[in-house]
């Protein structure tokens, strides 16, 4: 339920009428009430209750695989996956076997382990799904967002200040 997460669960709850679950361990519990989320404690409890999964969290060891075989299984049949958050969230192997063997409705991936994804990968067989070549984020107005974002953290970098929203907090802002 972060920025991408809290857009998406806004869009599906007030445009598509859907009611919504959310499984984010980090975020304290007057956060889901305030965006008209059910929160939900343990992703096993989730699982077998939604219609449509979609993944927006970071990859990290915590995450990696945080959807295999096991929380594959425990999905509805009729259950869509959709993945646009990060390669490696997801089992590939056992996201196509559930697809082939109907267990799963159908999916969407927009992120791959590999990318490109090999040739050989079991995805390219699997039916129902639909493969994207890590683009979603591609629109003109996120190319736009991105390109002033990088312009200006670099300016601020430049001014002397120190750099915002950084991947390792542990940087140290070195001066000539």
């Amino acid at each position: 339920m972060g920025r991408i997460g809290t857009n998406v669960a806004r869009i599906a709850k007030h445009g598509f009428s859907m009611e919504v679950l959310a499984y984010d361990p980090h975020l304290p519990e007057e956060r889901f009430a305030s965006f008209g989320v059910e929160p939900v404690q343990d992703l096993n409890d989730l699982l077998p209750r939604v219609d449509f999964l979609t993944l927006h969290l970071p990859l990290i060891d915590e995450t990696r695989g945080i959807i295999g075989p096991n929380e594959l299984d425990l999905m509805k049949k009729t259950a869509v996956l959709v993945n646009a958050a990060r390669g490696g969230l997801v089992d590939e192997f056992a996201l196509a076997e559930a697809l082939s063997q109907g267990r799963l409705r159908a999916a969407a991936l927009d992120v791959f382990d590999d990318e490109p994804p090999s040739a050989t990968s079991p995805l390219f067989k699997a039916p129902n799904l639909l493969l994207t070549p890590h683009m979603a984020a591609h629109t003109e107005e996120a190319m736009h967002r991105m390109a002033m974002g990088a312009a200006e953290r670099i300016i601020e970098v430049l001014q002397g200040g120190p750099p915002r929203d950084v991947v390792n907090p542990d940087y140290r802002h070195f001066t000539s």
